[in-house]
């Protein structure tokens, strides 16, 4: 004897919605499989609670039919956004500005978390958990984050690895020698059109507990604590949003200066041999003024 299945009492909008969807995809909307669910979903896009109402729909129209509902495996969602308006991941990574302070701080860290979410395809929680030993690079230079490979583009401004490469340089400067040798770095960064991430990596052993983490205004990391979900989500959104980059920076030109002899221009042994100079003529000009009191003194006796 064949079950009868019963029609929901209830038919709300959200219902009618996938009982269309499932007539236009020639499948019966129940009893629902998982696939049908997840395809639904897939193919209809919309925001969490119109989501939450959708499934709700669905498993009390199965409920009320005495029917079991199998709910697809959830996704995580990655936070890459593509289509009309948002940067591809070449494009944003090239229009970058890496250098200044604390911009170009700031973006390099952005560009790492740009390869996380457009080249890994990481969810906003799976960049979070990102550790300094799962960012390897091989003996030929090659890049890969976790089991995942990153590429080499011919242009170094559009080169994932070289964006990986340049933030692992950052963070093992800021802990071997403090924000000001990274301010220093970042501020008169140059690009040359090589190849960074070519360089041997030297992130190897460093103690940041976070590879992503937030960054003041005033170029502070903010006690190494981690980006929240929602800074992740607004960071994309800013960095691929193409109104916001409208177009690529324009080449650097280096300008020849003219050699200086004054200290800008010195070695740091130059400049120590300086000051060890200047303190042995303030220790002369002491004596000699100890000298004079003495003879005052003893002339006025």
């Amino acid at each position: 004897m064949t079950a009868t299945i019963t029609r929901p009492r209830r038919t709300s909008r959200e219902w009618s919605l996938f009982q269309d969807w499932c007539s236009a995809a020639d499948v019966v909307p129940m009893p629902a499989t998982a696939e049908t669910i997840a395809e639904f979903f897939r193919e209809v896009p919309a925001t969490g609670s119109t989501r939450n109402r959708q499934l709700q729909a669905i498993r009390r129209a199965h409920r009320e039919a005495g029917l079991h509902l199998p709910l697809p495996t959830p996704e995580p969602r990655t936070p890459w956004r593509t289509g009309p308006g948002w940067l591809d991941l070449g494009t944003t990574l090239r229009r970058a500005p890496l250098s200044g302070w604390p911009s170009g701080l700031a973006a390099r860290r952005d560009m790492f978390l740009v390869v996380l979410a457009g080249e890994c395809g990481l969810s906003r929680e799976g960049a979070r958990s990102v550790a300094a030993g799962d960012v390897v690079q091989d003996a030929c230079g090659s890049w890969s984050i976790g089991r995942h490979p990153i590429p080499r583009t011919p242009d170094a401004g559009s080169c994932p690895s070289c964006a990986v490469a340049r933030w692992m340089k950052v963070l093992e400067i800021w802990d071997s020698r403090g924000r000001y040798s990274v301010r220093e770095h970042v501020a008169g960064y140059r690009p040359d059109g090589e190849h960074e991430c070519l360089e041997p990596a030297v992130h190897e052993g460093i103690s940041a507990h976070t590879l992503l983490p937030g960054i003041d205004k005033y170029g502070w990391l903010a006690d190494w604590e981690p980006m929240t979900a929602r800074s992740i989500s607004a960071v994309l959104a800013y960095r691929q949003d193409a109104a916001q980059w409208p177009r690529d920076p324009a080449p650097f030109e280096a300008v020849d200066v003219p050699e200086r002899t004054d200290f800008q221009r010195t070695s740091m042994q130059d400049l120590t041999e300086m000051l060890d100079d200047l303190d042995d003529m303030v220790s002369a000009a002491l004596r000699a003024s100890e000298a004079v009191m003495k003879e005052v003194a003893a002339s006025a006796k």
